[in-house]
């Protein structure tokens, strides 16, 4: 019903009382929303019931992010080119290359796992290497 959900869950909502004459009445409706994401989604809450629910990617709400929580509410892991920075809601990705020049995965600011093409690591630092025949 929805792309990329995995489940979905029925629901009563309860609509705003409105009055006819002496009386309040309240409206229910039922619909059908998005419970559950594959990774690296998150589920999208409609504003309105009537509004179509579904999945959303990580990474368009959270740069950098790879998977993140069921409701989208933060990031809880980087993709490789990234890594991660804080705890829980404050948890950010930020890219390798701007934590270590010429590095293209890591997980953490301090080592890098990857380097550009013409790189080696050495001590966790991207040194040039003079063999590889690639341009500085």
């Amino acid at each position: 019903m929805f792309p990329d959900c995995l489940k979905c869950t029925q629901q009563n909502e309860t609509a705003t009382q409105f009055q006819i004459f002496d009386q309040f009445l309240e409206a229910t409706d039922d619909f059908v929303k998005c419970s559950t994401c594959p990774y690296s989604k998150y589920v999208l809450e409609p504003s309105l019931p009537a509004n179509i629910s579904g999945c959303s990617n990580c990474e368009d709400k959270f740069t950098g992010c790879q998977d993140c929580a069921t409701d989208g509410s933060l990031c809880k892991k980087c993709s490789g080119e990234y890594y991660g920075i804080g705890k829980g809601e404050s948890f950010t990705c930020a890219l390798c290359s701007q934590a270590k020049q010429k590095c293209e995965r890591c997980n953490d600011p301090t080592a890098c796992t990857q380097c550009q093409r013409g790189y080696d690591i050495v001590f966790g630092n991207c040194w040039y290497n003079i063999f590889s025949g690639a341009p500085i």
